[in-house]
């Protein structure tokens, strides 16, 4: 399998992804360039696709054991909550970068979203309660 990293995180490249996970170390690599083209591949943002993939190596992680020798320690376990952390806070990143959107506010687009026969069409419209007959005497409180 193939790792690289050239120290350029050009946006929408491999070396942002890695940039961002922090996979830039060639002694430790963490996830296969293949890899991360796949999820590049099925994602629509860097922060997205550097999410799932610090979910997969934190999914990794978790399969292998904390061991120490001596006074050494690794902690798996440690390293792939660190990576679920990151994974979240990516995610948060996505949905500050989501802008909302009102459409029909140009009369242009009021009417392409009227003509458009794929639209699904909205259960209420002006004048709809016209010559519904209201009791005015019953106590229905709204």
């Amino acid at each position: 399998m193939a790792w690289s990293y050239g120290g350029n995180p050009v946006p929408g490249s491999l070396d942002e992804i890695r940039f961002l996970i922090g996979d830039t170390d060639s002694t430790n690599q963490l996830i296969q360039d293949g890899e991360v083209k796949y999820v590049m591949a099925q994602t629509s943002s860097s922060q997205e696709c550097a999410a799932q993939c610090c979910e997969a190596v934190a999914a990794k992680l978790t399969g292998k054991a904390d061991m120490s020798i001596g006074n050494v320690r690794v902690s798996f376990s440690q390293q792939a909550k660190s990576y679920m952390t990151l994974a979240v806070q990516l995610r948060a990143k996505v949905s500050l970068m989501i802008m909302p959107y009102a459409g029909g506010m140009s009369q242009g687009e009021k009417d392409a979203a009227a003509s458009n026969t794929d639209a699904v069409k909205s259960i209420f419209s002006r004048g709809m309660m016209r010559g519904v007959n209201v009791d005015s005497s019953s106590n229905n409180s709204y």
